[in-house]
């Protein structure tokens, strides 16, 4: 069916099910369907009206998982009616719209933490498209995450820090394990002292306590513009995302699982993208970054499987473990000059990927980097391939190490400077065809 609608009159307690059928004729039935059963599991549905200012009762307050309903649903309720439903159990959990509400603002926020002031509550659920002008914090994208509807966001004239309270509790969270793992030091010198405990053990535990402590040191967030960790996590609808023209960071998660996020619009002065913070991201097919960008960590694209094209900038030096793990879609890869090392499992699951281009600058590339996928995507498809017959591109005449020989457990053309084919054998051996260029 091409769309479907479903309408709840919440005083005769019947389920009106519309639908238009491929055929543009209208069609109905009348379902007799107790509201608190899984009525609506497993069905296509985009929205469903309620007649009544007055919410029906929920029977069930295990979780909304048991009545079958999606979190992106829109509960078109009555107009005014929305804190009479959004007020009770249950429904405050759910998306519910005001009909003929509002779905685009465009809004300024001179005071960071007061976001409401300038959203209304009620207006959270109906909002379809958001411009934003001002001061945020943290606890400001929070309440944008509730947005479930939200498609479209443009921050880019926004500024993002850390609220002062975030920070408060950071440094008292760091003050109090600091305190622990101090009084952990203690006793083993007690314990080595009294003899009760051998050196090689009194010098392991204190290690142990020297690498846990250094761990949990707190790190001041960025002053300057950034994304907080878990920003948008989860934001199913978001298809399009400005990002603040001075963000220098964009932290852990930040867009991770946002399935229908397909335009990224990143700032010029970007430094660091940290793990995860692309993950997931199915629907992502190109991404250009600032050539300011000089660390992307861990998974910070993985499991990106629509990805099919991705720029580098130029002034990158650090890629984290697993960056592009299960990318299926891309089918080449340049990575910059003045990259030292392509991390663990950096291409992993790339089956598909034909051409890579290694800069002069990169001495090792770490183990798991065969291309070759065994895995479950978050599509839910199941994947076992071995990769594509790729050729790669040296452009140093000193062969880079290769652990454990993965990169060309498959074969290929490798395309070296001319005069440095016995070098490259030494380390590959007759696993690839050599090209000297």
């Amino acid at each position: 069916m091409d769309s479907l609608t479903l309408l709840y009159d919440c005083k005769t307690k019947v389920l009106q099910r519309f639908f238009i059928a491929k055929n543009n004729k209208q069609k109905h039935r009348f379902l007799h369907v107790p509201l608190y059963f899984s009525a609506f599991e497993s069905c296509p549905i985009e929205r469903i009206v309620f007649l009544s200012s007055n919410p029906p009762y929920i029977n069930d307050t295990r979780s909304l998982d048991n009545l079958g309903w999606n979190s992106t649903y829109k509960m078109i309720v009555p107009k005014d009616a929305f804190t009479a439903y959004h007020s009770q159990n249950l429904w405050n959990e759910m998306n519910i719209v005001q009909k003929n509400a509002q779905s685009s603002f465009n809004i300024t926020v001179e005071t960071p933490g007061s976001i409401l002031s300038s959203l209304p509550l009620k207006n959270l659920s109906s909002v379809e498209s958001l411009t934003i002008t001002g001061f945020l914090y943290e606890t400001d994208l929070d309440i944008i995450k509730k947005c479930k509807a939200l498609k479209y966001l443009d921050l880019s004239h926004t500024y993002i820090t850390y609220s002062p309270e975030f920070i408060k509790k950071q440094q008292a969270d760091t003050e109090a394990l600091n305190f622990l793992f101090g009084l952990l030091g203690k006793g083993l010198d007690n314990e080595y002292r009294d003899k009760n405990i051998s050196t090689n053990e009194y010098q392991a535990n204190k290690a142990l306590t020297y690498i846990l402590q250094s761990a949990t040191e707190f790190k001041e967030p960025e002053k300057n513009c950034c994304i907080p960790y878990n920003a948008f996590e989860g934001m199913l609808l978001l298809e399009t995302v400005k990002l603040p023209l001075r963000a220098a960071c964009i932290y852990r998660e930040a867009f991770k699982n946002c399935i229908s996020l397909k335009n990224v619009e990143f700032p010029p002065y970007l430094k660091t993208i940290v793990f995860s913070a692309f993950e997931g991201c199915v629907s992502l097919k190109r991404v250009i970054l600032p050539q300011s960008i000089e660390t992307i960590g861990e998974m910070a694209f993985g499991q990106c499987i629509s990805l099919e094209q991705i720029e580098l900038p130029k002034n990158l030096k650090k890629l984290g473990d697993k960056t592009f793990i299960n990318c299926i879609g891309l089918q080449n890869i340049i990575f910059p000059e003045g990259l030292v090392e392509i991390p663990h499992g950096c291409i992993s699951g790339c089956f598909r990927m034909n051409k890579i281009v290694m800069p002069k600058s990169v001495t090792k590339i770490g183990s798991w980097n065969d291309r070759y996928i065994n895995s479950t995507l978050p599509n839910g498809e199941y994947i076992q391939k071995a990769p594509t017959i790729a050729d790669f591109y040296f452009k140093s005449s000193t062969p880079p190490t290769i652990k454990e020989g993965d990169f060309i457990r498959y074969g290929g053309k490798v395309h070296i400077p001319k005069g440095s084919i016995t070098a490259y054998y030494n380390v590959m051996g007759d696993k690839v065809e050599y090209i000297e260029e």
